[in-house]
């Protein structure tokens, strides 16, 4: 298996479309963004706080689904407060002029 080129991997995407491709570190989380015209490759890093936020929310979610499906089904709506966390700390791509859209 060969590497593919940077310059392939942005002739994958149209003009309205990005790459996402997150990280989990011990202090932070961060995206890497690849867009069908960028010359560089913006980097996003999270605080803190948003990683232990996101470790919190991932362990209750986890521990009502292997614990309580009847918890887990009801706190479904949870998972709408993640996507919005992803989407507030995702804006600084509106710069590319690209559409946030977050498939579940």
């Amino acid at each position: 298996m060969q590497p593919i080129p940077f310059a392939e991997i942005q002739g994958l995407v149209d003009d309205h479309t990005a790459i996402v491709q997150w990280y989990i570190f011990n202090d932070c989380f961060r995206a890497f963004i690849i867009t069908r015209n960028s010359q560089e490759l913006p980097i996003w890093e999270s605080s803190r706080q948003d990683l232990q936020d996101l470790e919190e929310w991932s362990y209750e979610y986890l521990l009502d689904y292997g614990t309580d499906k009847d918890k887990w089904r009801h706190q479904l709506a949870s998972c709408v407060n993640l996507s919005a966390f992803i989407r507030v700390h995702l804006r600084f791509l509106t710069k590319f002029n690209l559409t946030i859209v977050i498939k579940d």
